[in-house]
């Protein structure tokens, strides 16, 4: 007889009785075999990330860029290279990170509520008493809420320890690691920490989304989009950080206005200025583009900057750390070199006090006792063969023997270098953009093509730096030793160079737009051809300075010391040169046109084929201006009042040109060949075109046309020479 359908029910609820208890010691033999695997891989992770932490925190920022540091591992007491560290560290530590929540996912579902896990009570007791303990089972337990798990004190505290050491430590290391790189501006290395801290953010947010669905909680899938936007901005950053030196995203755009609004190079610029081929007053300005800036707050983005400040790149040997000792020092032994004692043989070098009566009479003495007839000259080519010559080549060797790293085209921005001891390092090409160098020692350190827009110069020490090429736009060089620094081709627009030495420093063809050089010492400096535009030397030290072939249009030298330099060639239009010393100076061809002289020192200065020009509406009044002993020879003058000027027997302008706007003083005859009447512009130029042609030495024909080419303007090059009056000759 078949059983009836009651007695079918009762047998299947029977079975399903008996087979319970089987499937849940299954449910807990597989729990238990994920728990022990999951620990494992959990305290794998965890001992890693404290190694990774520990490295970390150890690691400087000087790390980065010098070769021969290297990261100590701890515990296997391993050194590896910094860069290294951080690229292979990272992605470990996501991959097993990863690894670890690819784990959890499986044990949040063997956790979860029935169907996926076991019932809550077993035997009448919480299904937590017959599994393996593990942090991770009581948390996920805890989110069921179904009594799986008892209440216990410190539930909350081991809730956060588990929510920490799961899914925050990872990314938080991770990001650590990434935070910790930015000084070293290395897209490389930063988009890859980026990337594995985005990964890392991802599994973590897809792994806890997962555990509370598992629980039976409510889906959270905010979580998940506000951590895929968190992991993808990682990217973006990391481009900055590496890219961007300054706050978030300022990019500066230089470029040049040419007359047809094309862009030029600097290159292009310096071709066309130096040739006078150009007279758009526009040609010189730069115009800065900020795409996008924040400038009132970028001071609090300032993470990147590396602090190199207390890291011992260069160390000079004790003896020859301080320089003015170090000179002294070779100075005596230099002297003896020469058989002279140091009463003869003077300072270091000779100073003031030093060139008194009694070092004097000792050279004198001395002279006399050894027959040498010439004792000044002797002495001067001896103290010049000192300064140019020997001290700089032993002082380069001492420095050269030294060890030091190289950071050519390392990339510095803003990095901290203050007080730092850089001789003689290798930073040619380098990013030094906004880098604090106060105080730092930089004597003979190779900064050729590097970028220092804006970098803190002041009172560093670059006696004999080579910063040829170097971009200084806006730099702050003030009080700074730049002794025989090579500035060849730098650009150096707006740079504050006051209070500097700069002696015999060369900026030959240096672009010096509005550069401060106010009390600054330029002895025997170069200039030749450097452009100087609307530059101060207000109150500087010039003497015996070149500035051949130099455009110092409207540049103010008042009340500066330029005796015995070089000004030939010079483009000087506008130049304030009111109560400067200029005696000896040489104004060869150069250009003074509606340059102010008032008071001005000029005494043996020569003037020879230069263009002493005003304005009809502004004609040059020469008030006190010391024109004793002069030379004038071709020289064009052109509204000009030379009254007031001081004047003596020596004084030449009789080979000048000018016309009816040029007045001498009454006591001076009127040359011959200067126009009774006032010339148009056309005429004036050509009648001094063809005063100079009608020198005995031929000036301005084969090599002389091209002097007519450098100091005529433009529109009067082609000019044809008007010849003189009927016998009116040149002064012999």
């Amino acid at each position: 007889m078949p059983p009836s359908r009651l007695s079918l029910r009762r047998i299947r609820n029977r079975q399903a009785r008996s087979s319970q208890p089987e499937a849940t010691d299954a449910q807990i033999a597989r729990i238990d075999a994920l728990t022990a695997t999951g620990r494992t891989n959990w305290f794998a992770l965890l001992a890693y990330l404290a190694f990774v932490i520990v490295t970390t925190l150890g690691v400087e920022d000087v790390d980065f860029f010098v070769d021969s540091r290297q990261t100590q591992l701890p515990i296997v007491g391993v050194s590896i290279p910094t860069f290294s560290f951080f690229i292979f560290a990272p992605v470990l530590g996501a991959a097993l990170y990863v690894y670890l929540h690819l784990h959890i996912r499986k044990v949040t579902e063997a956790l979860g509520k029935p169907p996926l896990g076991p019932p809550p009570l077993l035997d009448g007791t919480p299904i937590e008493t017959h599994i393996k303990p593990w942090l991770l089972n009581d948390f996920v337990l805890r989110q069921r809420r179904d009594g799986a798990v008892s209440a216990r004190p410190l539930d909350t505290l081991s809730w956060l320890t588990t929510w920490a050491l799961v899914w925050f430590a990872g990314p938080f290391v991770l990001g650590l690691m990434w935070w910790r790189g930015w000084p070293a501006h290395n897209l490389l290395m930063s988009a890859i920490n980026a990337l594995c801290l985005m990964v890392a953010i991802y599994a973590s947010a897809l792994s806890w989304t997962k555990m509370r669905s598992d629980a039976g909680r409510r889906m959270t899938p905010g979580v998940i989009f506000t951590s895929a936007v968190c992991g993808l901005l990682c990217l973006p950053v990391a481009w900055l950080t590496a890219a961007n030196s300054k706050g978030i995203a300022e990019w500066v755009i230089a470029y040049d206005k040419s007359a047809d609004g094309s862009t030029r190079t600097w290159a292009e610029r310096q071709e066309a200025w130096v040739r006078n081929k150009s007279d758009d007053p526009e040609r010189t300005i730069y115009d800065k583009i900020r795409i996008w800036s924040w400038d009132n707050g970028t001071e609090l983005l300032q993470l990147d900057s590396p602090d190199l400040s207390e890291a011992p790149l260069s160390v000079l040997p004790p003896e020859h750390a301080d320089l003015n000792t170090a000179r002294h020092r070779y100075r005596v032994q230099w002297c003896q070199r020469y058989g002279l004692t140091p009463e003869v043989c003077g300072g270091n070098p000779v100073n003031s006090d030093d060139t008194t009566n009694a070092l004097w009479q000792a050279r004198q003495t001395w002279c006399a006792e050894t027959g040498l007839t010439d004792c000044g000259t002797y002495f001067a080519a001896l103290e010049d063969d000192f300064t140019k010559r020997e001290w700089p080549a032993y002082r380069s060797s001492v420095v050269a023997y030294i060890g030091k790293p190289n950071l050519s085209g390392k990339d510095l921005r803003a990095a901290i270098l203050n007080n730092a001891d850089l001789s003689g390092v290798d930073f040619g090409g380098a990013n030094l953009k906004l880098a604090d160098l106060k105080g730092g020692n930089l004597e003979r350190a190779n900064l050729s093509e590097a970028n220092m827009d804006g970098a803190e110069l002041d009172f560093a020490k670059l006696t004999g730096a080579n910063l040829g090429k170097a971009k200084m736009k806006e730099a702050n060089l003030s009080h700074a030793s730049m002794e025989g620094a090579n500035f060849s081709g730098a650009d150096m627009e707006k740079a504050v160079i006051t209070l500097a030495n700069l002696e015999g420093a060369d900026l030959s063809w240096a672009y010096l737009e509005k550069v401060n050089f106010s009390e600054a010492n330029l002895e025997e400096a170069k200039f030749e051809p450097a452009y100087l535009a609307e530059a101060s030397f207000e109150g500087a030290r010039m003497e015996r300075a070149s500035f051949r072939g130099a455009y110092l249009e409207g540049a103010d030298l008042g009340f500066s010391h330029m005796e015995g330099a070089n000004f030939s060639g010079a483009k000087m239009k506008g130049a304030y040169l009111d109560w400067a010393h200029m005696e000896m100076a040489n104004f060869s061809g150069a250009d003074l046109e509606r340059a102010t002289l008032d008071h001005a020192k000029m005494e043996g200065a020569v003037l020879n084929l230069s263009a002493l020009i005003g304005t009809e509406d502004e004609p040059l009044i020469l008030e006190y201006t010391d024109l004793r002993a002069v030379i004038n020879t071709g020289g064009a003058l052109r509204f000009v009042d030379l009254r007031p000027a001081i004047f003596d027997a020596d004084t030449d302008f009789r080979n000048s040109f000018g016309d009816a706007t040029a007045t001498l003083p009454d006591n001076v005859e009127r040359p011959c060949q200067w126009a009774s009447e006032r010339l148009s512009h056309a005429e004036f130029y050509a009648r001094w075109k063809g005063w100079l042609e009608a020198a005995p030495s031929r000036p301005v024909t084969e090599e002389g046309n091209e002097k007519w080419d450098i100091i005529a303007p433009d529109e009067w090059k082609e000019v044809v020479a008007a010849p003189p009056p009927t016998g009116c000759s040149w002064h012999e």
